[in-house]
């Protein structure tokens, strides 16, 4: 989904329209890096030089079941996010319009399963879900043992 057909009614969202849309990035002089961890995700600003200006963690939670579950929301995952920008617009003069890229990394192998509108349709498998563990193995013959 493109970011400008979202409704924006956050910061963040705010600036990923901006950002999406190409407007005033030219001359912006920050980087926004979120990295999505298993427990939390941390959300940095660096200057042209690489320079850690500001950083914000917030947490969220994991849920773990019987049979190999570990499960997340995306809601939870979206809201930490947003929460922890909005730490850094508050903390950074300027955000806004000195931003010219926004990083995203996360853990590998979660799945979040959208709609045709980017909905979460479930909640979201982790790395830690082992729920079909046994059909890898048969995938690749018993390896590993």
């Amino acid at each position: 989904m493109v970011a400008d057909q979202l409704p924006c009614d956050t910061f963040l969202c705010q600036l990923a329209a901006k950002t999406a849309k190409g407007l005033g990035v030219q001359n912006g002089d920050l980087v926004l890096a979120a990295d999505f961890g298993t427990s939390s995700v941390k959300v940095g600003v660096v200057d042209s030089d690489l320079k850690l200006l500001a950083r914000s963690t917030e947490s969220y939670p994991l849920s773990l079941a019987p049979g190999g579950i570990a499960e997340q929301n995306p809601e939870d995952l979206w809201a930490a996010l947003v929460r922890a920008v909005e730490d850094l617009h508050q903390t950074v003069s300027g955000l806004a319009n000195r931003v010219s890229a926004v990083v995203f990394s996360s853990q590998i192998c979660g799945v979040i399963c959208v709609d045709e509108n980017g909905h979460p349709l479930r909640p979201c498998l982790t790395w830690l879900d082992k729920r079909a563990a046994d059909v890898s193995k048969d995938l690749v013959d018993g390896f590993p043992s």
